[in-house]
């Protein structure tokens, strides 16, 4: 089940996609005949939910159908041989120049079988490639859960715990990203996977990474008129140590403030929709569930939504369908601070620290939904301290090696907590901090 592309106008209006070009995504070059544009339409409108407003649908259509170059496209629900054909030689021609590609070529990619995996370092690490010409092996896994077919490979060892972001934005084709742990290809772990995450029908998943351990890297091919896409790939990784979700402050539906501050040490799933969106309402028995399975361990659902109506039409919406669950109205602005919200439903999972985990576009069952939560309610381990007074001050004390422990402070026992300025200093295997007596916030208290 397809995301539906946020509207520039309310559902009630209709105008022109044609007229309006800048409504619908860029599409990145990719090669495609008749049979093969036709195949896929076909195919990812199965994928559409019934009870989708037509509004959704023609604009939904009409981005599909600018798909293969960034300018629009003469298609329509009759479109011709000639106009396709004539689309298809554009995008060839655009094809051709990009890097690594060489159509009809039978050579196969350096990197096309586990084995001959291309290593990659550091913590901005960039590769470029191609899976033209690419095989899948006898053991291997289907990655994303997909019949694909023209993998590639990269392996990447993190050197300290933290997050990874891997991309394959700027690919010339569909892309599935499928990331393991392991060093056997028939017994390789799935640890994150995407297929549409990233712009242009690339993929885009991020994932916590532990110090020491290699991570293996598939990308793949859409599978399209039976036989996986293929193309150049441009594969990203960018590694970050924390990576803190914007702060934002709402308004629900009743006027009252929500804060992100509320939800401070819980793991919340953030979820943009609208009312008149099929695949939203089609998500929601499931975050209804999952509300109430895993309430009391700290998690959170909130529904942020987009409507233009506002309240008026939302709230009675809430009531109807009975959810369980934080509902805000978006103030324009909170969709350009998690990066643009180009489909929804888009969800992003955020851990007890506040850190962004993942991003999830298009319909998300309740136990795919289950399977990316329920690993990040396990409780944070309480950081090794010691107390003593030294000087009529309170000492803090805790091991080097428990990394990423910040000291903050508060007028209250319940928050908001705030990052201290009181700095550790590393000394005999150990961090300290000295708290004088007369500080100006009376309550301390040290978070992973």
């Amino acid at each position: 089940m397809n995301p539906v592309h946020v509207p520039a106008s309310t559902p009630n209006s209709e105008p022109s996609p044609a007229a309006n070009p800048e409504a619908r995504p860029a599409r990145i070059a990719a090669v495609e005949d008749e049979a093969g544009f036709r195949s896929r339409l076909e195919k990812e409108l199965k994928r559409q939910p019934f009870g989708e407003s037509p509004q959704c649908c023609r604009r939904w259509v009409a981005s599909l159908f600018s798909r293969g170059t960034a300018e629009p496209r003469n298609h329509s629900m009759k479109g011709g041989a000639m106009t396709t054909l004539l689309s298809w030689m554009r995008t060839l021609t655009l094809l051709l120049a990009l890097p690594g590609v060489t159509p009809g070529s039978s050579a196969t990619p350096e990197n096309d079988i586990f084995r001959d995996r291309i290593r990659l370092v550091g913590t901005n690490a960039e590769s470029i490639g191609s899976n033209v010409g690419a095989t899948r092996e006898v053991a291997e896994p289907w990655h994303n859960g997909s019949s694909t077919g023209r993998s590639v490979w990269w392996s990447w060892e993190a050197e300290e715990k933290g997050f990874l972001t891997v991309s394959t934005e700027g690919s010339s084709f569909d892309t599935v990203l499928a990331i393991y742990t392991g060093d056997v290809l028939a017994s390789l772990v799935e640890v994150a996977y995407d297929d549409d995450g990233g712009a242009n029908y690339t993929s885009r998943a991020v994932l916590r990474v532990e110090a020491g351990r290699t991570y293996q890297i598939a990308v793949d091919g859409y599978e399209s008129g039976g036989e996986a896409e293929s193309g150049s790939v441009r594969l990203h990784l960018t590694f970050a140590s924390q990576l803190s979700a914007p702060a934002w402050s709402l308004n629900d539906v009743d006027g009252k403030s929500v804060s992100s501050t509320n939800y401070a040490g819980q793991v919340v799933l953030l979820n943009f929709w609208a009312t008149w969106c099929g695949p939203c309402v089609a998500e929601m028995p499931g975050m209804v569930n999952l509300q109430d399975r895993y309430r009391q361990q700290g998690f959170s659902i909130v529904g942020i939504s987009v409507d233009e109506g506002g309240p008026t039409v939302v709230r009675p919406f809430v009531i109807r369908q009975k959810l369980n669950y934080q509902i805000v109205m978006s103030n324009g602005r909170v969709e350009n601070d998690f990066g643009g919200i180009e489909f929804i439903p888009t969800s992003f999972l955020i851990d007890r620290e506040g850190n962004l985990v993942d991003k999830l576009i298009g319909y998300t069952s309740e136990s795919d939904f289950e399977a990316k939560i329920r690993p990040l309610l396990a409780p944070i381990p309480a950081p090794r301290a010691t107390y003593h007074v030294r000087g009529g001050r309170l000492v803090v004390s805790w091991p080097v090696d428990e990394a990423g422990v910040a000291i903050e402070s508060s007028d209250s026992v319940t928050g908001p907590w705030i990052t201290s300025p009181i700095s550790a200093v590393a000394t005999n295997g150990q961090f300290e901090a000295e708290f004088p007596a007369s500080h100006d916030r009376a309550f301390f208290r040290l978070r992973r």
